[in-house]
């Protein structure tokens, strides 16, 4: 060296300061929780913080910044995902909807074919009405409109819940009858 002397191969070389391991959790908790799992981050801050307070350091520093930027990203992850589920069950619930209106207009299809076996006509309005009475409240918002030749058309409201309305679901159905005339 400069003054002559030469390090011995036994001296070790001067090195840099040694980390204690609570040092770095911090940083390495915060590290993670933005790379793996969103739910350590919340964890790194405090443990960075905590470590700043004691003794202030790069990684304690850096480990509250990543824990605040993962805390952040897991807040907006929870909030995306009960959006999502809120979105899901109300298409759950409108297809639900859907399927219990198609089985009423099925059953009330079925009575107003029994009707029309029976007494060999359809029947009016007021007729279809009391048959959809023995759907209790399900048949009480159905509609009832008889055509020519065993044709009717079952009209159910939709989303609004008012029948007579863009929205209301048509059913068009038919009662074979026999033809005019012939008994």
């Amino acid at each position: 060296m400069a003054d002559g002397t030469s390090p011995s191969p036994t001296t070790p070389a001067p090195s840099a300061k040694k980390r204690e391991p609570r040092e770095l959790t911090g940083f390495i908790v915060s590290l993670s929780g933005i790379m793996v799992c969103g739910f350590l981050a919340p964890i790194g801050m405090y443990l960075s913080y905590a470590e700043m307070r004691r003794n202030p350091n790069q990684y304690s520093k850096a480990g509250f910044i990543l824990g605040i930027v993962g805390t952040i990203l897991l807040v907006l992850s929870l909030v995306a995902v009960a959006v999502a589920f809120h979105y899901v069950s109300e298409q759950y619930n409108g297809a639900n909807r859907m399927i219990e209106q198609m089985e009423t207009a099925d059953l009330a299809d079925k009575l107003v074919n029994d009707f029309a076996a029976e007494n060999r006509r359809l029947p009016d309005e007021q007729e279809a009405q009391q048959l959809f009475s023995q759907l209790g409240e399900r048949g009480e918002g159905i509609d009832y409109k008889p055509g020519k030749h065993g044709s009717f058309t079952l009209t159910q409201s939709g989303a609004d819940g008012k029948t007579g309305t863009d929205d209301d679901l048509e059913y068009p159905g038919f009662a074979p009858l026999p033809p005019p005339g012939e008994e």
